[in-house]
C-alpha cells in the first residue's frame, strides 16, 4: 500500500492537477472517488486540505477517520489472505506519509509539487481559499 502511495505521486499527479482544474473551475459539486474510494481519494483530499492551509495533524486526524467509517463489503474478496483484505479495508498514518515522502523525493518540498506538478501556487492557492473557506 505505501508503494501504490508513492506512485500515486509519480503516476497520477495529472490526475491531481485535473482535479485542481475542477475546484479552480467551481465545477461544484464534485465527487472524488475511485476503486475502493479510500485510497486515491484520500491522498486526493489531503492534498485538496493542504492547499486551503489545514495543519498536517488535523489531515492525518480526517485521513484516519476512514477506519471508523469506511465499509467494504466482505464478500468481495473471499479468495484474498487475511492481510491483503486488512490492507484494502483500511488505511494507515504510514500509507499517507509514504506518498508525502515521495513529494518530498521527487520535488523537494509539498510547496514545489503544488507549483511544478499541480499547477497550483499562491495566487491559485488564494482562490480556493476564496470559494471554499469562505
Amino acid at each position: 500500500m505505501r508503494e501504490s502511495y508513492r506512485n500515486y505521486v509519480r503516476l497520477n499527479t495529472h490526475s491531481f492537477r485535473a482535479l485542481f482544474v475542477h475546484l479552480l473551475g467551481d465545477h461544484a459539486p464534485l465527487v472524488i472517488h475511485c476503486t475502493a474510494g479510500k485510497d486515491r481519494t484520500g491522498f486526493a483530499c489531503a492534498l485538496v486540505l493542504h492547499a486551503l492551509g489545514v495543519p498536517d495533524e488535523v489531515i492525518a486526524e480526517d485521513y484516519l477517520l476512514t477506519n471508523r467509517f469506511y465499509r467494504r463489503d466482505p464478500a468481495s474478496a473471499t479468495d484474498l489472505p487475511d492481510d491483503v483484505k486488512q490492507a484494502i479495508g483500511s488505511v494507515d498514518a504510514s500509507f499517507l506519509a509514504a506518498g508525502f515522502d515521495a513529494i518530498r523525493a521527487d520535488y523537494g518540498h509539498l510547496e514545489n509539487y503544488f507549483e511544478q506538478g499541480l499547477g497550483v501556487g499562491n495566487r491559485e492557492r488564494a482562490a480556493l481559499k476564496a470559494r471554499y473557506l469562505s
